[in-house]
């Protein structure tokens, strides 16, 4: 069973966004992956601070610690071993004069510990709980979160990597924005659709927000809606099929570039007509030669009528199926 350690760091009991938004990403993950949770509150039972008999103990070869050495790291161990356990930590981090919370600061140096969560080697530190997930819940009230103010942020992303936890998200609640966190809390979690806007300008982002709804746990038909404007340069380059990564590459980039067009087509690419912002000559024909092709899933049908009928809609076409037709021989 997959283990989710909850961390809180507030020192609010009552009223914390951190706690409220971290709470409710944490049921989120536990019913989506059927997860244990494990909850450590840093307010309550505050991990001690590292001082020279720690640092010593820390120092000592494992074989060679006395009693005293032991017994000085135990709480170390015992925080380390929750980290170990966990496939996914929920940290909630409130942001204190533009850096976290001595408590969360306190938890990270008990954590961070050679031969346990990093290494050294000849080609510097490596992070020794790699494949684990994190998420940072922050909450801030006059810092902007990644902001140049903000040091809690990329500080905490910067110690999950180190000790190779590289997979980190950031919930923030910006300026105590709630209800921006909890929509970031559903597209974690909760979505399973993805409506990219603009497809492909930028395919990074596409990719990153369809692996967002296909995330591990995912148990609902998931579908990737890609809006094209009918009539506009959008419409225009998607009907002849060149992905616009590649136009873009080789329009800045490369020397040698390969013509798409010709002058008669480049022309046509900035046209617009009024009957071309009414109509999809793209989506029609992509219609005729596909429509008998759709493989309805669950409630698809049901939901493509109810976009059908909404008259900013001109139709509906299937780009999973493109490029999925041979041309014939003559």
């Amino acid at each position: 069973m997959p283990r989710i350690l909850h961390i809180d760091a507030s020192a609010r009991r009552e009223g914390s966004i951190t706690r409220e938004i971290g709470a409710e990403l944490v049921s989120a993950l536990a019913e989506q992956q059927g997860a244990e949770v494990v909850r450590r509150d840093l307010a309550v039972e505050a991990p001690g601070f590292v001082d020279g008999a720690w640092v010593a103990a820390n120092f000592t070869a494992p074989d060679d610690r006395d009693a005293a050495a032991r017994q000085r790291l135990a709480a170390s161990d015992a925080l380390v071993d929750e980290v170990q356990d966990a496939d996914v930590l929920v940290i909630g981090a409130p942001i204190y004069n533009f850096g976290v919370p001595a408590v969360l600061k306190a938890w990270i140096d008990q954590i961070a510990r050679v031969h346990r969560t990093f290494r050294y080697t000849s080609e510097g530190p490596k992070g020794l709980l790699e494949g684990k997930k994190a998420y940072i819940v922050v909450a801030s009230g006059g810092t902007g979160v990644g902001s140049e103010i903000d040091f809690a942020s990329p500080y905490l992303r910067q110690v999950m990597g180190f000790v190779g936890i590289q997979d980190v998200e950031i919930v923030a609640a910006e300026r105590g924005d709630v209800e921006g966190a909890r929509a970031r809390v559903a597209e974690l979690t909760g979505a399973d659709r993805a409506i990219l806007m603009d497809p492909s300008w930028n395919p990074s982002v596409d990719n990153q927000a369809v692996d967002r709804v296909y995330r591990i746990g995912q148990k609902r038909d998931v579908i990737v809606y890609r809006l094209v404007t009918c009539g506009t340069i959008e419409e225009n380059v998607y009907k002849r099929q060149v992905f616009k990564h590649a136009l873009m590459r080789t329009s800045s980039m490369e020397e040698d570039q390969y013509r798409y067009f010709s002058d008669y087509e480049m022309r046509n690419l900035f046209a617009a007509t009024e009957e071309g912002m009414r109509i999809s000559a793209t989506q029609r024909r992509l219609e005729e030669l596909h429509g008998r092709e759709r493989r309805y899933t669950g409630d698809l049908e049901a939901e493509l009528a109810v976009i059908h009928a909404d008259a900013s809609v001109f139709g509906v076409s299937d780009h999973d199926l493109l490029y999925s037709k041979q041309a014939q021989e003559e």
